[in-house]
This record gives C-alpha cells, sequence and structure tokens, in this order.
C-alpha cells in the first residue's frame, strides 16, 4: 500500500536536538584492529569527506553487534532503544516491531544479472550521493512499504530434495547426492566441526536425518560416518546437538541445529545469528568454502578451505540491494564491504526515519571494517 498526498498524514513525532556535526563515539563500544576478516583497505567512496553535511552517526560493530537510535544517533543495549543493528557476517536487523524498506537505489551499481559493477562503485562518495538521500520524501506517493523482518537460513530447507510422486514413497522425497546436499557446521560452543548432509525426508510426517562426520582435532581428520536419529519436528521443534547426537524439544543448552514447521514452509536454523544465541554457524556450495565441495574439505579450521562460518540472518526491508543491504562483499575481489549508498525507510511506533550507509571504514576510511558511518535523518510528513 503506497502513502497518498490525498490522505493527510498524522504521526506523533517526537522532536528531534541534534547537531549537524559529525557524531563519533569512543569508549566501551570501540574495538581493536580486524584480523583476517573482511577488513581490506577502504574502496574509493567508502570514505565520507571532511565537508559532508547531514547527520551522521557511527555505528561500531569491529568486535560485537552494535544498535543504533535513530532518534538521537547514539549506541545503546538491546535494552534501549534503537531501530537498526549490524553484526559482521550477519548482517543488518531490526528491532522487534521495528519496519523498513528499500526507498532509494543507484541502479547503475548492478549489470543486468545482477553482479556488482566495480568501476560504478569505486565513483560514489558521501558528497555525490546525498542528492539521493535527500530525494526520499514520506510524502511522495511512490514511497515503499516497510515491512518487518524474517529470519534468512544458511541451510536451505529444500534445495537438497526432489519431491516423489509415487504413492508408495509415502511422502518421502528423493535426496539428492550432489553439491546441494552438504555443510561444514560448526557447533554452538565454537569448538566442534562436523560435515553434515541429509539423508532422509519424510514430508508427511516431518521428520528429517543426517549423517554426520565429526572433526577430531587430535588426529586432525573427520572420524567415520555416524546418522542421526529421526528428528522428529511435527508437534513442535526439534533441537539436535552435533556434540551428543541428541534431539530435544526444548532450546536449552548447547544445541546447534533447529527444525519447524512455520505454515507450510520448513526452517531449518542454527544457532547463531538471528536464530540462536550460540556461534553455530554453516558452509556450503553457497558460503564460504574456498574449496570444491564440503567432501573436498579436509580441516574446517584452514581458513584456506573455509573462510568463515556464517550463521542465521534477519530478511527485511535492509536486505537489498547488496548481498548485505547496505553493504556488498568483494566488489571487483578481494575481502572489503562496499557502500551502496541505498536510503532506507524506517518505521518505530509512527516514527519515521531514513537511514544511508555511508562507510564500512569509519570516517577516515583506514578504521578497521565495521566501523559503520550512517546518514540518518527524521522523515517528516507535510
Amino acid at each position: 500500500m503506497k502513502l497518498s498526498r490525498k490522505q493527510p498524514l498524522k504521526f506523533n513525532k517526537k522532536p528531534l536536538a541534534i547537531s549537524l556535526a559529525l557524531l563519533l563515539f569512543a569508549g566501551g563500544m570501540q574495538g581493536c584492529s580486524s584480523s583476517s576478516d573482511d577488513s581490506d583497505s577502504s574502496p574509493s567512496g567508502s570514505t565520507p569527506p571532511a565537508s559532508s553535511s547531514g547527520k551522521l552517526a557511527t555505528l561500531n560493530a569491529t568486535q560485537a553487534k552494535a544498535r543504533l537510535d535513530l532518534a538521537t544517533g547514539e549506541l545503546t543495549t538491546e535494552e534501549g532503544n534503537w531501530q537498526v543493528a549490524y553484526e559482521k557476517y550477519v548482517g543488518f536487523s531490526l528491532k522487534k516491531g521495528v519496519k523498513a524498506c528499500l526507498a532509494h537505489e543507484i541502479k547503475t551499481l548492478y549489470d543486468e544479472a545482477g553482479k556488482p559493477v566495480a568501476d560504478e562503485f569505486k565513483k560514489l562518495t558521501q558528497d555525490n550521493t546525498l542528492e539521493g538521500f535527500n530525494q526520499v520524501d514520506i510524502n511522495n506517493t511512490d514511497i515503499c512499504t516497510p515491512i518487518e523482518s524474517s529470519i534468512k537460513t544458511q541451510i536451505s530447507s529444500d534445495a537438497w530434495w526432489t519431491y516423489n510422486p509415487d504413492p508408495a514413497a509415502g511422502g518421502k522425497v528423493t535426496v539428492h547426492s550432489d553439491d546441494t546436499n552438504g555443510w561444514i557446521l560448526k557447533s554452538a560452543d565454537g569448538k566442534a566441526y562436523a560435515r553434515i548432509k541429509f539423508t532422509e525426508f519424510a514430508t508427511r510426517q516431518y521428520t528429517i536425518k543426517l549423517d554426520y562426520e565429526l572433526w577430531d582435532a587430535a588426529s586432525k581428520s573427520f572420524k567415520s560416518k555416524v546418522s542421526t536419529p529421526p528428528l522428529d519436528f511435527s508437534k513442535g521443534a526439534a533441537y539436535w546437538d552435533l556434540e551428543t547426537n541428541t534431539v530435544s524439544t526444548v532450546g536449552t543448552g548447547d544445541w546447534e541445529l533447529k527444525f519447524s514447521k512455520e505454515g507450510r514452509n520448513i526452517l531449518i536454523q542454527l544457532n547463531g545469528g538471528a536464530s540462536g544465541t550460540g556461534q553455530a554457524g554453516a558452509a556450503g556450495k553457497d558460503g564460504a568454502l574456498q574449496v570444491a565441495s564440503v567432501d573436498d574439505a579436509t580441516d574446517p579450521t584452514n581458513t584456506a578451505q573455509v573462510y568463515k562460518y556464517f550463521a542465521d540472518s534477519a530478511q527485511s526491508g535492509l536486505s537489498k540491494p547488496g548481498d548485505f543491504g547496505p553493504l556488498h562483499y568483494a566488489v571487483g575481489g578481494g575481502h572489503a564491504m562496499w557502500p551502496t549508498f541505498a536510503t532506507y525507510l524506517i518505521e518505530d511506533n509512527n516514527n519515521f526515519y531514513k537511514m544511508q550507509v555511508v562507510s564500512n571504514t569509519g570516517e577516515s576510511g583506514s578504521d578497521p571494517s565495521g566501523t559503520l558511518v550512517i546518514r540518518y535523518d527524521e522523515a517528516k510528513a507535510r
């Protein structure tokens, strides 16, 4: 539904007493330099020039998830007032109840196939993208409609199987044997690893089975293949623990995978990122594998084989246009995060804000990756 000029808009706005100067934050949230991650030297266009205008805030997420209050430009805690958060390798998320949508993007950044065009990214600066930020007007009849977040899982629930129409199959699907079926899994405590593959899925009974090979750090090899018990999520969520090979209906403790149904959809979630409090992560065909397939991984702790384990993330109005929404990873190679300079409309309890990420490496462009500079403002209705 679009906002129309024909209908007067009444929003309960609280006044903003914010300086137009750059707001920089130090102290407890400030982190140390990143190690081998997405912290390559800053691409041109990610460094805000000293002459920049507008409200700016620095969101320091170099060491941990950081949250920003767009009403004040201040960093805050989980319990505080905030709308947008960022965590490295996970991405952007919204506080429960907050909505967002993509209000303005720079179309030339991607070709017809959706691939990033490095030369176009290099042209962008904080100054020459201010106009696009200013164009976002809540009174515009073409303004986007903010939406709430949902979970974007790292392990697909449908890529590794094909439905079997034979009535004799009893709802059991045909499980693939190619590289769509296989992941390297990191445990919730971050200390154990395993190679996992699905072996059975009964769609009518809502049961799944896996084979897994636990990594033996002492011998530097994967142990023999072991099968899981049937993971039954027909009456509620099922939580599987990698180290003990047990299944529980209670999501407490050191579980790695959660299986559940959401309407007719099936979710396979990790105990990490947007889905859990642990450190669980996965690398597969579409993840951070540096080898041809999971079968070619001989050491899951070697970053030359598995660069990074990714947790589940939030799918929201902040999820496009880049692969991390306001940021795009590895434009033209390397591991840098490049700002897309997209502008987003954020709605929080009938208060509206607009937001644009203009740097991933701080004001100078040489700070650690995850030092986000964010341009923001209240979006007022006339």
